[in-house]
């Protein structure tokens, strides 16, 4: 398929800058796949749309506040750090717009500062020479990091708005937008007409910034992601197979769909390392001819867990979901403004 399949008339204007209030005010555009129709809706009214006994399953990473500014040195140019994965040894991999060469040094405070080890195609790293820890640095300097089709400057109160309700674990560079429309209102309405939620952890990362450069489909390298779920909700899930599991944002359903093929090259090499489990980009494409019940691949799954004395998965997907996918766990994505060609 080309990129240009994915593109479609677009207004830029009509991207809200700040979030409405009450957030579950946001506009819906409802989807019937046994009819093709088309509805306009509001995220409020999500409960009225589910089914009791449906299980919502949501993401709980939470954003750090990665975009730190700083000065290249000598000449004090301005500059933002986008601050991605800790690689260890106080070595990071980090975004930075511009020219920046290795060995160049750029300053955050009088304190802190960052060498610049590798620069080339595959990312960027740096060496931080700081008195303080990097995270207590974003947290007592960092910006949210606004995707960018938000045209505005990061505000304090950007910490509150680009969080989701539910976030609770350290670890994204950009938000799950799917849930930064879920209110308290939606789930109390949720739970008195016996719709669960439940969740799973994937850290958003850097290629949510990251322009897609192929012109084709089949030559884009999708990025890696770590993901965290606990035995638990493979339980759950595994109850929830004959009614609704909606996926609440792309990150969600790339967990869910990735627990499937895990449990499938489980039950295909019971002796699996942990390492081989990661599911690669189109795996997925080449293990379909040996497909199993969704069910039966959760077994295989628990199984191995509990095999290995794990009440919680923690490893990364790179699992692309690409048209002509058959999804094995979800029944339907609730998912949010995706721009042309993304």
């Amino acid at each position: 398929m080309q990129l240009s399949d994915f593109d479609f008339p677009f207004d830029s204007d009509l991207v809200a800058s700040q979030p409405v209030i009450p957030r579950d005010r946001a506009r819906l555009l409802l989807l019937n796949r046994q009819t093709n129709q088309l509805g306009h809706r509001h995220v409020s009214d999500l409960p009225d749309l589910l089914e009791p006994g449906d299980l919502l399953v949501v993401n709980d990473t939470k954003v750090l506040a990665a975009r730190v500014s700083g000065t290249k040195q000598p000449v004090g140019t301005p500059v933002d750090v986008l601050f991605v994965k800790d690689c260890g040894d106080d070595v990071w991999e980090i975004m930075v717009k511009g020219h920046v060469r290795v060995g160049q040094v750029i300053e955050f405070d009088a304190q802190s500062r960052a060498t610049i080890l590798k620069r080339d195609a595959t990312g960027t790293q740096v060496k931080i020479d700081s008195v303080v820890p990097v995270m207590q640095l974003l947290r007592e300097q960092g910006k949210m990091p606004l995707p960018p089709y938000i045209k505005r400057a990061a505000t304090p109160e950007d910490h509150c708005w680009y969080q989701t309700l539910f976030a609770k674990k350290d670890g994204a560079i950009a938000a799950p937008t799917a849930g930064l429309h879920f209110t308290d209102r939606i789930f109390h309405k949720l739970k008195t007409k016996n719709i669960q939620h439940d969740v799973v952890t994937l850290h958003v990362g850097a290629g949510t910034f990251k322009p897609v450069k192929s012109e084709t489909m089949e030559t884009h390298e999708m990025h890696a992601e770590f993901l965290d779920v606990s035995l638990d909700l493979i339980q759950n899930l595994s109850e929830h197979l004959n009614s609704g599991i909606i996926a609440v944002g792309t990150t969600s359903l790339r967990t869910l769909e990735s627990l499937y093929w895990m449990g499938l090259k489980i039950k295909l090499n019971a002796d699996i390392t942990f390492n081989s489990l990661v599911v690669k980009q189109w795996e997925p494409y080449e293990l379909d001819m040996q497909a199993i019940p969704a069910k039966d691949a959760l077994m295989f799954l628990k199984e191995w867990m509990v095999k290995n004395n794990m009440n919680r998965l923690i490893t990364k997907t790179r699992i692309i979901i690409a048209p002509g996918y058959n999804l094995k766990i979800a029944t339907a994505l609730i998912t949010n403004f995706h721009q042309p060609q993304s």
